[in-house]
């Protein structure tokens, strides 16, 4: 269980931490304020002190110690179904979260995306053609849709997300670094969808759905990683 832990936190939060649940750590005294301000109790706790580390790029070094269990572990106080779910609570916490607005987001923009493809398809026949540059090929009204719904739900979205990572930071600052993940992602739905509609034949608005599915893994990194970086902590 441990183990299957340190993955699934690796997996999220980007630091492999080979033993999540020891209580014995060490830090510098110029972590106390961070520490004090961590919410929760019992493993609760100890599992948001990991990931308040991790969002602050404090580097965390595991030594090697004898473990002795006296009578068993006898005097363990550790409630196998109760706790298990609170640690993975707390662990899946933000990550819930970011699916929880990611699909308000989807939503709005998939929704968006439908109405401006049909609407330019409609009334704009010749964007029906792909139009290619080196090994790049895209259907205009497939980019040109993208790039609308986009621009509209991208504003939503990254306001919801600086509740989601917690970020307390300079809006302009964020909102910069937002932009880039912003455009990368937005292009790669384009050129991904286009590819799939062109070279698989798969219905130009059900061919989205797949390719967000995988960025939307990939926009969780980076925002979590670059755009709501909190301030590195001082470390001894």
């Amino acid at each position: 269980g441990n183990r299957i832990t340190s993955v699934v936190f690796k997996l999220l939060y980007g630091c492999w931490v080979g033993d999540t649940q020891t209580g014995l750590r060490g830090f510098h005294r110029d972590l106390l304020p961070a520490m004090i301000a961590v919410p929760g109790d019992r493993y609760e706790y100890e599992m948001n002190v990991l990931i308040e580390c991790a969002a602050m790029k404090v580097p965390m070094r595991p030594l090697p110690i004898e473990t002795v269990y006296e009578n068993n572990n006898e005097g363990s106080h550790f409630r196998a179904f109760r706790d298990s779910a609170r640690i993975y609570r707390v662990i899946f916490s933000g990550f819930f979260r970011f699916v929880g607005t990611s699909m308000v987001s989807f939503l709005v923009d998939y929704g968006l995306y439908l109405l401006f493809n049909n609407l330019i398809k409609y009334f704009g026949t010749s964007l029906d053609q792909e139009v290619g540059v080196l090994f790049i090929r895209v259907v205009p009204h497939i980019l040109i849709a993208t790039v609308a719904a986009r621009l509209l739900s991208g504003v939503t979205n990254f306001f919801l997300n600086r509740f989601v990572f917690t970020d307390k930071g300079k809006v302009s600052q964020a909102f910069l670094r937002y932009l880039g993940v912003f455009f990368l992602v937005m292009l790669l739905s384009a050129l991904l969808t286009s590819s799939l509609h062109l070279w698989l034949g798969w219905s130009d608005n059900t061919a989205k759905i797949p390719v967000d599915i995988m960025l939307f893994f990939v926009s969780y990194h980076l925002q979590r990683r670059w755009v709501f970086q909190k301030k590195p902590a001082k470390a001894g």
